[in-house]
């Protein structure tokens, strides 16, 4: 599950969902 140029709309999206992203993202980053 690759992202190509990630862009997210923060303005659409509640904190949790900001934050699942970034763990998602973190973890993706770290673990690859």
């Amino acid at each position: 599950m690759h992202r190509q140029g990630i862009r997210i709309d923060f303005e659409d999206m509640d904190s949790e969902d900001v934050y699942d992203v970034f763990l998602v993202f973190l973890a993706e980053y770290l673990y690859n």
